[in-house]
């Protein structure tokens, strides 16, 4: 699970990327309440695929902040 704490609510997206930079899922995109937060990925695309072993990027956009995080997938 990816865990994040906001300090308010507001808006949040949490995206998956590959290491081309192309979005694979989107997770999270709409106002949150403040307090911590956590989402999970499942290992799969916006289309419902399993992806491919390999790392990827969780990135997280909140009032104009980003933090990006390394995830594996192993199968």
């Amino acid at each position: 699970a990816l865990a994040f704490s906001l300090p308010v609510a507001g808006p949040v997206t949490v995206n998956v990327f590959d290491l081309n930079g192309r979005l694979v899922r989107r997770l999270v995109d709409g106002v949150q309440p403040a307090g911590r937060q956590s989402v999970t990925w499942d290992g799969r695309g916006d289309d419902g695929a399993a992806v491919a072993n390999g790392l990827y990027f969780a990135q997280l956009v909140n009032d104009g902040r980003v933090v990006k995080r390394k995830l594996t997938i192993l199968k």
